[in-house]
């Protein structure tokens, strides 16, 4: 008895001296950071891309980036960008998204200006299965695909032409001339101004041209309109064309007049500090369509990146800040709810989940076609300049009617 006893005992001392040495041991070994959750991030930075664009969606997803990581992290994860050149050209765009997702190992992608290279990019994001949100891409042929990966959280053709038709109805214009470049972005939204006008039933003659976007001349085109013009020339051509074909639409004396009205569907003329040097005087009474302006209501999300931004950069942001921004955090809340890297169960949370983003609650449609988990209830507004130099902040908000800050402005007959 005795002896059994202290075999007991003799058992019991070496499991503490084994515990002990195991709590050393664990105390002495640094303890290794979690992994971190890897985010590609795919936008135009060099020409022939929209690099400044490029460069205002970046600047808008790092500070999502940044105040999650501020915070903590992901569950203690911290959040490690890979930014990627698509340099406007749809083949670049859609290799460094194969580099993203077979080298860099990311787990998701978020990113993308132009329409065209975001369709060769989704071909490889649907092949793959990895989770995309796009953030500044409007073609609706791109939700008309159906890929489960994909997501979007900026303005979109289908949307964009209902808003501006509904526009010129509220000013009365019954003539429409378009002039839109030769990408899926220009030659989608001429084709969804006309389902527009049709399912609105509006009564508007509506014609359109296609131009070509990297155009140095737009005078031969201008000039075949200017014998009969219509009340509103609507142009859908990103800078640096859009800046080129406004300024000589004035210069030929076609837009802005007492009869005909200049818009941009593009959402450029925001661009100010770019397009008063460009477009001096021709920008005077030109109206727009904007996705975003400081003056317009604004989420406690959305006042708190304007004055990130502020700090950050010293000017006001634009509304592709906005989307970068709201693009970012609409993938991490994702994997957040998720609380997973898999892409699966991310794609699975992006179809659910329901945030505060800059300008209102973002949650992804579940209907078919062109609103394929599009934000579909994003806010857009038509603004006038009625001075040059005017900021966007400056600019009278014309439509829609309830946030409304003027009436729309024209040139004095001549």
């Amino acid at each position: 008895m005795v002896r059994k006893t202290a075999i007991i005992a003799s058992g019991a001392a070496v499991a503490v001296v084994v515990a002990v040495a195991v709590l050393f041991l664990l105390q002495s070994t640094p303890t290794r950071p979690a992994e971190p959750i890897r985010i590609g991030l795919v936008v135009p930075l060099s020409s022939p891309g929209a690099y400044t664009q490029g460069e205002e969606i970046k600047q808008g997803a790092e500070i999502a980036v940044e105040e999650v990581n501020a915070k903590g992290g992901i569950r203690g994860r911290q959040i490690v960008l890979y930014v990627e050149d698509s340099q406007g050209l749809p083949e670049k765009g859609r290799a460094v998204v194969e580099k993203l997702i077979t080298r860099d190992s990311v787990h998701a992608i978020v990113g993308e200006y132009h329409s065209a290279v975001a369709m060769a990019e989704i071909e490889v994001i649907n092949r793959y299965g990895i989770p995309m949100v796009l953030a500044s891409t409007w073609a609706d042929a791109l939700r008309e695909k159906e890929y489960a990966p994909v997501f979007n959280v900026s303005p979109y053709n289908a949307g964009n032409a209902d808003h501006i038709v509904k526009f010129l109805m509220h000013i009365g214009a019954t003539t429409v001339i378009m002039l839109n470049e030769d990408t899926d972005y220009g030659v989608g939204l001429a084709k969804a101004m006309q389902d527009a006008i049709r399912r609105l039933n509006a009564p508007i003659r509506f014609s359109s041209e296609t131009v070509e976007r990297t155009s140095k001349d737009f005078t031969p085109v201008l000039l075949k309109y200017k014998t009969t013009p219509p009340d509103i020339l609507v142009t859908a051509v990103t800078p640096p064309g859009g800046f080129l074909l406004w300024k000589q639409a004035y210069e030929v004396g076609l837009a802005p007049t007492a009869k005909t009205l200049l818009y941009d569907a593009s959402g450029s003329f925001q661009r100010y500090t770019e397009m008063w040097p460009a477009v001096g005087k021709g920008g005077q009474y030109m109206a727009g369509f904007a996705p975003y302006a400081p003056h317009m209501k604004l989420t406690e999300t959305g006042k708190k990146v304007v004055e990130t931004f502020k700090q950050k950069y010293g000017r006001e942001p634009t509304y592709l800040v906005m989307q970068g921004y709201d693009a970012m955090k609409a993938m991490l809340t994702a994997i957040q709810t998720a609380d997973s890297t898999e892409p699966g169960k991310i794609i699975q949370a992006l179809r659910e989940i329901s945030f505060e983003g800059t300008r209102g609650t973002i949650k992804f449609s579940k209907e078919r076609g062109v609103y394929f988990q599009q934000w579909k209830e994003i806010p857009v507004l038509s603004l006038q300049y009625t001075q040059v130099d005017q900021s966007i902040a400056q600019a009278t908000i014309l439509f829609p009617v309830e946030y409304a800050t003027g009436r729309l402005a024209r040139p004095p007959s001549s």
